[in-house]
């Protein structure tokens, strides 16, 4: 096949266009049945790389088409089209905790599709590639306006479908994250709709008077939006993630000003509003700024209680009590991921029957041992155990034990 590398063809139609607009990847001129990698690279504003990768075996022309053949591995499997994209991770070796941000809309997203010889899961950028493709996805399409917003102290970004509009507005809120995060606001744009993203946790006002903003901020990047002459003020919409639907939902309850058309909410946050202050909210958000610190501290806390366990040659039984003890006492601190990753410490320990855990729930542990056992892809407990009634559970039965 050595010889043969300049013969190798790869094509991504089209090159350049939208972030959600799909793309044909083929693979020609190489031997029937030849295995190969595609391999799709990504180098973010902030320094750090992404990649995935699809294993394909050529058909008898010589040709894989990522839209039709199925990947028989990688950080993808069977056909999907868009594998290339979606599935991306950081490289190995990255630090954890990246996410993905495209921070300036007016540049394009760069991906590298290269095609390599057998069917590779690490070492890329030691071996030459057959072949190479850049590719380019953008956020905002020619004509799309963006314009930078300041009125009534907001800090956001309005973007515009070309023409005369009117068009139907949306309001876009990001999550706890913070920062004006604009990228979906410009795609949404290419679709029709003028959107306003808006920065409400850091914005330039929160900046200056060391302040949380109250329903007012919300409401006047709604008038904003609305009395916009190209913006249908009877059909706006507000788009919240994470954090911003507790926003949203508060906003679209309690607002004398805001009439929404529809609200969406997507993976909404635990904590919501419950009268028609933002302030109670923004205070709890505030006030919980530092559990990402919190979260990695309990992580190298379990990593560190574990190994001591081993050095100590603890008990299952006692090893089992101080896991149960040290997770309950930082029930506050502790999200989806540390719940797992206490039950993997204790399955994982060379004195456990992996295939034989149970959970003990008691008051306000209940709630948590029944979400883990019903929708965690990584608990699989053998018996839930709950020793205290469990009636708003339960349908008002008494319960001492429940199976899963």
């Amino acid at each position: 096949m050595e010889r043969k590398q300049c013969c190798v063809k790869l094509s991504v139609q089209p090159s350049r266009g939208l972030m959600d607009e799909k793309f044909i990847v083929r693979v020609q001129s190489v031997p029937p049945g030849f295995n190969l990698t595609v391999h799709a690279l990504h180098h973010c504003e902030d320094g750090h790389s992404w990649e995935a990768y699809g294993h394909y075996t050529a058909d008898a022309t010589g040709t894989v088409n990522v839209s039709e053949d199925p990947s028989l591995g990688g950080t993808y499997s069977g056909v999907e089209p868009m594998g290339l994209l979606w599935s991306l991770r950081p490289v190995p070796g990255s630090k954890t905790g990246l996410r993905m941000r495209k921070m300036n809309v007016q540049t394009p997203m760069e991906v590298t599709v290269s095609v390599y010889q057998g069917h590779m899961t690490e070492g890329f950028v030691d071996q030459v590639p057959l072949a190479s493709v850049l590719v380019e996805r953008w956020y905002i399409a020619p004509g799309i306006r963006r314009i930078p917003v300041t009125e009534g102290g907001l800090t956001a970004t309005l973007f515009l479908p070309p023409g005369p509009g009117p068009f139907p507005g949306v309001l876009d809120l990001w999550g706890g994250g913070g920062n004006l995060v604009e990228y979906r606001s410009a795609l949404f744009a290419c679709h029709g709709l003028a959107s306003l993203a808006l920065d409400y946790l850091t914005p330039k006002i929160t900046k200056e008077t060391g302040k949380m903003v109250d329903n007012e901020y919300i409401e006047t990047a709604y008038r904003v939006l609305q009395q916009h002459p190209q913006v249908l003020g009877s059909s706006i919409a507000m788009l919240g993630l994470s954090f911003g639907t507790s926003v949203t939902l508060k906003m679209a309850v309690y607002s004398e000003v805001i009439k929404l058309r529809c609200a969406v909410c997507i993976s909404g946050s635990h904590v919501q509003p419950v009268d028609g202050s933002l302030e109670q909210i923004m205070d709890f958000f505030h006030k919980s700024s530092s559990w990402q610190a919190q979260k990695q501290l309990l992580l190298d806390r379990l990593e560190n209680l574990e190994n001591r366990s081993r050095r100590c040659n603890l008990s299952t039984q006692s090893y089992a009590q101080i896991i149960v003890r040290f997770c309950y006492s930082y029930f506050s601190l502790v999200n989806h991921m540390i719940k797992n990753t206490a039950y993997r410490v204790l399955q994982q320990h060379p004195q456990v029957l992996g295939s034989s855990i149970a959970m003990l729930g008691f008051s306000l542990g209940t709630s948590v041992t029944l979400k883990m056992a019903v929708y965690s892809e990584v608990i699989k407990v053998r018996q839930s155990v709950f020793p205290t009634e469990v009636d708003s559970i339960c349908g008002g039965k008494k319960t001492d034990v429940h199976r899963v």
